[in-house]
């Protein structure tokens, strides 16, 4: 078989193996040389394969006119002469819908494959203050989301883009922050655009993506990886809260899958449970509840918390909900709890600047103590991000003449 052919479909980990069954020729060969089971070979390429042919590719049964990423092949009709020749061929296609559940799990498979064995141990900071835990909060980061600043009147956006400015965000939050034995990441949702590969929100409404969603998918475990990074050289305790949004409700759910085989065997690393759209997390005498925020009020949370987490709130003094979704920033006190949605690093997108939809952006590190509550903010703005960009492209531009 020509394995050199599905190069196209696959991850990074299943090209190694493409690669490897190219010039071992044996599928045994192939494994000894990785170091891995014949069976793993075997899946692995029987998963591209899969997803080669979902998009027409299947030369062993004479399909070779491919559908575009955005269209999924639901049937092909061959005719051949009485020779046995294919003589025509029509390849019917349809956006990929109900399929696309079982494209994330399936992607989220390889992408887990990719990561495994990869994760490089960091060393653990010393001093560090166990009394006091450092949050960072990502507002929805909508990470390929595609935007024009000639059409939304506010700043271009594209993958590169997010991933740079959640990055320097880190970088400067972390810098300026305190030595917090615990590292909180919360993620408040909507950090990916787009839930799968139709593009869509769950209305319908078609979103503005750059480029593919396997693109924006990949990026998102590479991006959380990385400011892990970050955060586990500054602290010596991690905990990831990936909350689900209305974007991103089952991608959110695989990304969190991927980052538990990634961090499995780390006990630096802890990675909370995201199946329900509320995720809590409890530090010393504070509870912190998480909630992407649709369909949600400040006083839906207090009742939602006081009826499901009686035996938390009376542990606690200082009680918290976060919330993303509306993109600005509000805090409410209701009934001992505080209740607050957060600002985004993303510009606005199409459909919200036509509706005339706009926000502060920056990003906050909310430290807390474990005993008295809020201990101290850090906050980066986006003007600050953004001029420290110009500063920077002036000083290459200077070192480059």
């Amino acid at each position: 078989m020509d394995y050199s052919s599905l190069k196209e479909w696959a991850s990074p980990r299943q090209l190694e193996i493409l690669e490897a069954l190219i010039l071992t020729k044996t599928k045994a060969q192939a494994a000894k040389k990785l170091k891995l089971s014949e069976g793993t070979v075997y899946s692995c390429i029987r998963r591209v394969q899969a997803k080669a042919a979902k998009q027409g590719y299947s030369p062993e049964h004479d399909m070779t006119h491919t559908a575009p990423d955005t269209h999924i092949v639901k049937g092909v009709s061959s005719y051949y002469d009485d020779k046995g020749n294919l003589s025509r061929q029509w390849v019917k296609t349809d956006l990929k819908k109900g399929a696309e559940l079982e494209a994330i799990k399936a992607f989220a498979q390889g992408l887990a494959e990719d990561l495994t064995g990869k994760h490089t141990v960091i060393t653990k900071p010393i001093n560090t203050n166990t009394d006091l835990m450092s949050c960072y909060v990502i507002g929805d980061h909508h990470l390929g989301m595609l935007a024009h600043a000639a059409i939304t009147g506010g700043e271009d956006y594209n993958i590169d883009k997010a991933e740079s400015l959640l990055v320097e965000a880190f970088d400067k939050l972390i810098t300026r922050g305190v030595d917090s034995q615990t590292g909180l990441l919360v993620n408040l949702g909507d950090f990916l655009h787009a839930n799968d590969a139709t593009n869509t929100t769950q209305s319908g409404h078609i979103l503005d993506v750059d480029g593919h969603f396997s693109r924006a998918y990949e990026s998102a475990g590479a991006l959380i990886r990385l400011v892990v990074t970050m955060m586990l050289k500054k602290h010596e305790k991690v905990i990831i809260l990936n909350a689900r949004g209305n974007h991103d409700r089952d991608a959110a759910l695989s990304l969190n899958i991927m980052m538990k085989v990634l961090y499995e065997n780390d006990p630096r690393v802890e990675v909370l449970d995201n199946v329900s759209k509320f995720v809590s997390y409890k530090f010393g005498s504070n509870l912190i509840v998480t909630h992407h925020g649709d369909r949600m009020t400040p006083q839906k949370v207090y009742e939602h918390v006081t009826r499901t987490m009686s035996k938390q709130w009376g542990e606690t003094e200082h009680r918290f909900c976060w919330m993303g979704h509306i993109h600005h920033k509000t805090a409410k006190e209701i009934g001992g709890m505080v209740v607050e949605s957060w600002n985004v690093l993303s510009p606005v997108d199409n459909w919200h600047a036509d509706s005339g939809y706009g926000s502060d952006r920056s990003m906050t590190c909310v430290v807390l103590h474990g005993e008295h509550g809020e201990y101290i903010r850090h906050k980066v703005g986006i003007t600050e991000l953004n001029s420290d960009r110009i500063s920077q492209n002036t000083t290459g531009d200077s070192h480059g003449s």
